[in-house]
Order: structure tokens, then sequence, then C-alpha cells
């Protein structure tokens, strides 16, 4: 281990004197105006190293010379998120250009990429483990999942298997311990992370539209899972699937994902997620006036601005209440919320109403309000289960009625009779 550790370094000073080498010859050249050959040098540099910033800076300045205007600014806005006060003071006062959102806050600086580089070759046992690391590398918590995003860029990989044949979502320690899912299981992964790093957190499912989707079609089902976090006295919105993949479905290959390192679905706001990214849940928009679904399915791209907004959603009150609910009623609700917004979808509603009753069937000691609680879930999901298109949802009825069956019995002589 020690030989390649040496190796290791000793090819890291090789690069450093060669890197060294090309950027005193780069502003030497630019110094005496060879603003062509300086240029050349400098992206020999970032070929190198792409996060080299005062080459990134410099040959940003040699292209605003050369009348380059748009790759100076892509090559600012690259130094930027490199915290880069040059970059910053030189977009507005050239260019005029207002630094969004996704440039300050969603940035990921040299600082944070260096305090994840001191942990990148440490194998980690679990997800709590690796929290307990990142945490005790920085005490900042939008800096914990900047180092979580990119730790899961490097190490996690898609079940493409699974995505494109379809099957079961893999438990986490499965999932981490294999370093592959789909947003599931991601989303699953920040979760568990955020509970170890006490960041406050829900896991969201929605609708979101992929390549095949056409304007007016209904969502019959989720198919999509992100994380809502509570970070800095704000709700942010992370989405680490599509933070660090993409689908790729040009013509001149079958559809496959590709590896994609995309800020703007980390830390990002709920004006932004809207966009792509409709919750089924409408209280997890964080919108005082939430988009009907109309508005998000009418277009193949963004939201119809032109279709009314729904009602008023005190959606602080609802995360409140939230707060102080079992899991089991948490989702249960969520699920009731879900289908209220979209009734094409009884699906999560009636999994929901069945895992909650089968929950409370399999105590021992539930009480006869829970009994009746899991009457009314089990009789809510009967009701709507044959709106369902989704033929395991459809197979659930006899279970529901069986379960009615057996809380009947409870409810009649306070005998604990399982759910078979």
């Amino acid at each position: 281990m020690a030989i390649i550790f040496f190796l290791t370094v000793n090819g890291q000073n090789k690069n450093n004197e060669l890197v060294d080498a090309i950027y005193k010859k780069a502003s030497t050249l630019s110094e005496q105006n060879k603003l062509v050959e300086a240029r050349a040098e400098f992206e020999k540099i970032i070929q190198i190293d792409p996060y080299h910033n005062d080459a990134l800076y410099n040959l940003a300045v040699v292209n605003i010379k050369l009348g380059e205007t748009p790759s100076s600014i892509r090559l600012l806005l690259r130094c930027v998120k490199l915290n880069d006060k040059r970059a910053r003071k030189l977009l507005v006062d050239k260019f005029n250009f207002s630094l969004s959102y996704a440039d300050t806050v969603q940035n990921i600086d040299i600082i944070t990429r260096k305090k994840y580089a001191s942990l990148k070759r440490v194998q980690f046992s679990s997800i709590r483990d690796l929290a307990s690391k990142i945490v005790s590398t920085t005490s900042n918590k939008r800096e914990q999942i900047q180092i979580l995003f990119l730790w899961v860029y490097d190490n996690m990989q898609v079940d493409s298997v699974r995505f494109f044949q379809s099957g079961n979502p893999l438990p986490n320690s499965e999932a981490f311990a294999r370093r592959i899912g789909l947003c599931d299981e991601y989303s699953n992964i920040m979760s568990e992370f955020c509970k170890a790093a006490n960041i406050p957190t829900y896991k969201v499912v929605g609708y979101v539209k992929y390549s095949n989707f056409h304007s007016g079609d209904k969502f019959t089902e989720a198919n999509h899972a992100w994380n809502a976090l509570y970070i800095e006295s704000s709700w942010v919105l992370c989405d680490l699937f599509w933070s660090t993949v993409t689908l790729n479905t040009d013509k001149t290959s079958e559809p496959h994902f590709i590896k994609r390192e995309e800020t703007n679905y980390v830390l990002g706001r709920s004006s932004d997620f809207i966009k792509d990214h409709l919750p089924a849940d409408p209280v997890f928009q964080f919108l005082d006036y939430p988009i009907s679904i109309i508005s998000f399915t009418k277009g193949t791209d963004g939201i119809d601005a032109t279709i009314p907004k729904m009602k008023y959603l005190n959606y602080s009150d609802s995360l409140s209440l939230f707060s102080k609910m079992s899991e089991g009623d948490r989702l249960l609700n969520i699920a009731r919320h879900a289908y209220d917004y979209n009734k094409d979808n009884p699906n999560d509603l009636i999994a929901e109403s069945y895992n909650y009753a089968v929950d409370i069937i399999n105590k021992k000691n539930s009480t006869k309000q829970e009994l009746i609680k899991a009457k009314k879930s089990l009789t809510m999901a009967l009701v709507i289960i044959d709106t369902s298109k989704n033929e395991d949802i459809k197979s659930l009825k006899e279970d529901c009625k069986n379960g009615l069956a057996i809380i009947g019995k409870r409810l009649n002589n306070n005998k604990p009779v399982p759910l078979k």
C-alpha cells in the first residue's frame, strides 16, 4: 500500500511541475499579447486540472481580448463556482451580469472540494459511517450535503437493468453496499444521511416528464423521488439521482444513463424545481399558492403559467402537523393529499392504506381506536382499488377484504389475529 501511495504522490508532483511550467509560458505569451498562443497553453492546463482557477480566469481574460464573449462568460462562471472574487467582479463590471442562485448558493467551491478530497479514498461500511466522517470534516450543513453529492457522483452507479426491465427497490444497506440504485435508493440514502447528520428532511415522491411524455398525458402513478431538506432556516430540495446522472435518449444509440455533475439539483429552490419536479403532495411544493397538476401536464416542458394556481395552502402548518405524527400516520396523510391532488393516481393511497392497516393488525396490543383507523384505511382502499391501472396494486383487493374480516373479529372478541 505504501508503494502505491508514494507513486500517486510522485505522479501528482510531476503533474504540478508540468502545470507550473505551462502556466509560466502561458502568462508570458499573454503579457507579450500573443493571445492565440497563450490561449492554447491555458487550455492545456485546464485539460490537466479542470479546477485550476488562475488558468480559467486568465483564459477568460484572453478570450475577452479576442472578442469571444460567450466562452469568456462560461469560463468566468466556472471561476465563480470556485469562489473567485475577480471573476465575480468582472462579470458584473464588464458584462453587467446578474449572478443567479445556482451561481452562488448552489456552487461548490474549491474549499469544499478539497474537504471532500480528504476522504475520497476512504472506504465506508454504511451510510451512517459516511455521514459520521463527513460531519467530522465540516459542521456546515450545506457543505455536508455538497460533499455527500460529490461522494455519490464518484461512487454510486445506476441500476440500469432494473430501470429498463423493472424490479423491486433495494434495501438501503444493500444499495449502499453494492453502490447501485435508482431514484428511490438515492433518495433513501439522502434520508438516512440527513437523519445521521441531524438535518430535518422528507422524502418526496412525485412526477417528472420523461422523453416519452406528451402534452395532456396523465400521471397514473408516481415515477420519481427526491428530498426536501431544512437548511439555514429554509426548505431546499435535492435530487441526488438527477444531479449525478442523466438519461441519454438521442437517436444515435439505445437509451442509456451517463454520469454528470449537475449542481442545479442540489440545494435547489422550490420555484426552480417545480419546473420539472412535481410533488405528489402539493404541500412539498413549498408554495403558498401551489400549481395545479394540469398546469404541469399541459406542456412537455416546464409549467403553464396561464392556468390559475390552487387556493392558499399553509404548508408550514402542514409540515408542523407532520412532524408530530407517527411515520405511519404521516405517510397516510401525505398519500391522502396526493390522491386529492391527482385522482388519476390512486396507487399511493391504496398502498399506504394497506400498509398502515397491516402494521396495526400485526400488533398484538393494538387498541380499539387503532383497529377502527385500520378499518377505515382498508375500506378507503377498497373503494378506489378498481380505478388503479397497476396490477400489483389491484392484487391487494382480496388481502384488504381479508384484513377487514380480521379487524371485525378483533373488534368483537379483542383477540390478536394476524394478517396472513
